[in-house]
């Protein structure tokens, strides 16, 4: 049996990702990080049990600057905005001192927006310092030859 969480950026309490970044204040709740906890450690069976946290992309750049497009090399490809670098970090490091269960596996879209969520994310995960302003995912590499791109159009 396995238990899907769903938690967007913003959010303040865990939600489906469909919802807008800006809804929503960022926090992550701890009676809803906790009740996930619940659901895949009270068994005593826990090794039929698999937790799924599901995020949506940071603040885009061609949203907070929409001129960004017009000079943009891959306008279909916007990178992160600033805040929004400082936010998947926030939530990686709400993930960490929060979530109660280990992260083993990332799987990210290959748009760079994503790209750079993701290594916010798990910088956060990863720090020792828990300043945004300090840490960023900007020495995070990424082995290209231990990416996998799954297509849903064949």
């Amino acid at each position: 049996m396995s238990h899907l969480l769903t938690i967007s950026l913003s959010s303040a309490i865990l939600v489906p990702c469909v919802l807008s970044l800006r809804q929503l204040p960022l926090s992550l709740t701890k009676a809803s990080i906790s009740s996930s906890r619940n659901l895949s450690m009270d068994s005593s069976d826990s090794q039929h049990f698999q937790n799924v946290v599901v995020m949506r992309h940071g603040d885009r750049l061609d949203n907070t600057e929409p001129l960004w497009v017009s000079t943009a090399a891959r306008p279909w490809d916007p990178p992160l905005a600033d805040p929004g670098k400082v936010r998947a970090f926030c939530t990686g490091r709400k993930l960490r001192s929060q979530l109660g269960f280990p992260i083993h596996r990332v799987l990210v879209s290959p748009f760079l927006r994503c790209v750079q969520t993701a290594s916010e994310v798990i910088s956060a995960l990863c720090a020792i310092d828990d300043d945004p302003v300090n840490m960023t995912g900007d020495g995070v590499a990424i082995d290209p030859s231990k990416l996998k791109v799954w297509s849903l159009y064949q």
